[in-house]
């Protein structure tokens, strides 16, 4: 999908697993062993067929016709291209994340390269060690996944993935995978120069804790304390290795939303409550659709967070609703300290608010 290192090409010919709008932005058409137009070339190798493959068609329902998704190098098969929570319409930024869904047999090949729609400052990711598999138990059923056996030979097996350190200059990052951890595993994260010598080994000990679950580990990658860093690797020391998918992409504050997002909504990547509405700006935007700049997104006078509490809806005025039909309008509710939308106060026709004072006894 991606530029690659030229060091992980076996031949330094482009394969067919190039997404066309990156190819012609840098004047490199070319599609191994298919035929047709590149947008048919596009959506063959995303494995679009029939009606599904017509440039008006949108296949996974996100809003965005093929050609859209064409033009801007993401994947129709996919709502959420980059795995940062937002689907591919709901944002200008489409890829703000490296999203591995490793061993998808669309996506990863037999050299161990995996190419997939990454961000501009991203150069490929790969495995070295191991194989791409799609029978990893999961749940009761079977899944992708890159996987390196327990009798194979300690220190082998690796993921990696390459950063444009042109274009990452001072950031961190993070790093998350999600694997299956089984007890004997023996996982780190390292960094390695474009070389791929390595500059910073372990970084945080064993990720895996043996737990005999599905485990999820996100962690900082220095790169601002190593400036010849560029990739990121995860390493397997021992163990069974069983990864179902890595990201890695820049987080600031480490609130869940990308500095792309916290950019493209208004937020500040250094703040992640950047209103202070006390809701974090990943939230706002992740589960509420609200605005992370403005504290009362609807301009009611009621902040987000107020009206999340008692059951409002942030994003319209609806003040003078009775959203629980006791007879008393929300705002009411509001002011009086009750539940908008949790029926059974005493009914208040003329929406009084009932204030009691207390003085101090003299």
């Amino acid at each position: 999908m991606k530029r690659l290192f030229h060091d992980w090409l076996d031949t330094g010919v482009s394969r067919g697993a190039v997404l066309a709008g990156v190819l012609l932005a840098l004047g490199l058409v070319v599609w191994a062993g298919q035929g047709g137009s590149l947008y048919d070339q596009w959506a063959a190798y995303f494995g679009l067929s029939g009606p599904d493959a017509h440039e008006a068609r949108d296949p996974d329902n996100d809003g965005l016709a093929n050609a859209t998704e064409y033009a801007a190098n993401l994947d129709p098969t996919c709502k959420d291209t980059d795995g940062d929570l937002l689907e591919d319409a709901a944002e200008s930024n489409y890829l703000s994340r490296v999203m591995l869904r490793l061993g998808d047999p669309r996506f990863s090949f037999s050299d161990g390269l995996f190419d997939y729609p990454m961000p501009n400052w991203c150069t490929g990711a790969r495995q070295v060690g191991g194989s791409w598999i799609t029978n990893a138990p999961l749940n009761g059923q079977f899944t992708n996944a890159w996987y390196v056996g327990a009798a194979v030979g300690e220190g082998i097996g690796a993921v990696e993935v390459a950063i444009d350190r042109a274009l990452v200059t001072t950031n961190d990052m993070r790093f998350l995978a999600v694997f299956f951890d089984l007890a004997g595993l023996h996982l780190i994260l390292e960094l390695a120069d474009l070389n791929g010598t390595t500059m910073a080994e372990d970084l945080y000990g064993n990720l895996a804790s043996g737990s005999g679950a599905l485990q999820i580990v996100n962690v900082n990658v220095p790169l601002s304390g190593n400036p010849q860093a560029a990739i990121v690797r995860l390493r397997r020391l021992s163990g069974e290795a069983t990864v179902f998918a890595i990201q890695v992409y820049k987080d600031s504050e480490n609130d869940g939303l990308d500095d792309e997002g916290e950019y493209e909504w208004g937020g500040n990547p250094y703040d992640d409550d950047g209103d202070s509405d006390g809701l974090t700006d990943y939230d706002e935007v992740v589960l509420h659709g609200t605005n992370p700049a403005l504290a009362d997104s609807d301009g009611d006078g009621i902040s987000d967070s107020e009206e999340l509490r008692v059951g409002m809806d942030p994003l319209r005025d609806d003040r003078l609703e009775d959203l629980d039909g006791d007879g008393v309008n929300n705002v009411t509710e509001y002011l009086q300290g009750r539940s908008a939308n949790v029926a059974g106060a005493v009914a208040d026709t003329n929406n009084q608010v009932r204030l009691r004072l207390l003085l101090p006894l003299e």
